[in-house]
């Protein structure tokens, strides 16, 4: 089986990280929360936010049409056929 030496990588380096810690989740996530703390990177949070309405409503809306599309098509359409003609619609 071939192996990502770049994975490989990651994989090792979080291994050694988290052993520093000894595999301690709340230790790990105290020193995240410091280096973020200490970092100069502005840090952005969309916690507890709302998308503007107008966005809102444009997404509502195209989930509207779209379930509306489906449940007329059901018939001749299964639910992943569906899925797939959306996913190509947006380019997916």
């Amino acid at each position: 089986m071939w192996t990502d030496p770049i994975i490989d990588e990651i994989h090792h380096i979080r291994q050694e990280y988290a052993a520093r810690f000894n595999f301690d989740m709340d230790a790990i996530v105290q020193d995240l929360q410091q280096q973020q703390t200490a970092s100069k990177h502005r840090v952005v949070s969309f916690i507890g936010q709302t998308p503007p309405s107008d966005i809102a409503e444009a997404w509502t809306e195209e989930s509207e049409r779209r379930f509306a599309r489906y449940q007329e098509n059901q018939q001749s359409m299964t639910a992943s056929t569906f899925i797939a003609e959306m996913a190509a619609e947006l380019g997916n």
